[in-house]
């Protein structure tokens, strides 16, 4: 699916009459939604590393986003079979920004595999978002312009808002209903029990490029 068909499907799902909400509103709700579920389910990617100096660290691959990628496998020997891997290594604040760290040394230059998270895209291109999963960040996404239709809706106190969409009574409660049942069809698409699992939290900061310069995520251009 296209970035402008999400945007599309987001904004029919909304049903914003008083077209309060924008289409840079609409971007950043999708943003949110990929950020969340790049958490529930993250793309995992695959890239050879070399140690460096010491044998105990590793640099962080060229995808790697710092905050967000989690190391899932470290595989060396590379290629063996059955598949060896390292049990232990922690992630390391260094002044230069983040590194892998080793319980064991290895020679130096010696090639690692690892496999780690990544977060997912929306291009107008590129779709990373599992095929069975496009509906479920639709609805996260139009649950986060409800949210923001149910502020404007409980700090308004005139009639300049169409009144289809929100009464000064209980448009708030409406909107919030809405953003809420939106949100559970996201849960209950990707089998998340809400009782077990506590609310993701993750900041990004979306303009952030990895570590070659190049851009990490989607913008979408405004007139």
């Amino acid at each position: 699916m296209l970035l402008s068909e999400y945007i599309q499907q987001i904004s029919n799902l909304v049903r914003d009459d008083s077209d309060l909400i924008n289409d840079s509103d609409l971007i950043f709700a999708l943003n949110q939604a990929v950020v969340r579920y790049s958490s529930d389910r993250p793309l995992f990617k695959i890239e050879d590393v070399s140690s460096v100096a010491g044998g105990l660290t590793l640099p962080t691959p060229a995808g790697w986003l710092a905050g967000f990628s989690k190391i899932k496998q470290i595989e060396y020997p590379v290629g063996s079979n059955p598949t060896e891997t390292l049990a232990s290594h922690s992630i390391y604040q260094s002044p230069t920004g983040e590194e892998i760290r080793l319980c064991v040394s290895l020679a130096i230059g010696a090639i690692v595999r690892l496999t780690y998270s990544q977060m997912h895209q929306i291009t107008e291109s590129i779709d990373t978002i599992f095929i069975n999963h496009q509906a479920a960040l639709i609805h996260y996404a139009a649950a986060e312009c409800c949210e923001q239709l149910a502020s404007f809706a409980a700090g308004n106190s005139d009639s300049t808002i169409n009144a289809d969409s929100v009464d000064h009574n209980n448009g708030s409660e409406r909107w919030t209903k809405r953003a809420n049942d939106l949100r559970l069809r996201y849960f209950n698409n990707l089998g998340i029990d809400l009782k077990r699992n506590a609310a993701v939290g993750v900041v990004v900061d979306m303009d952030l490029t990895d570590s070659r310069g190049r851009d990490r995520f989607f913008h979408k251009g405004r007139n």
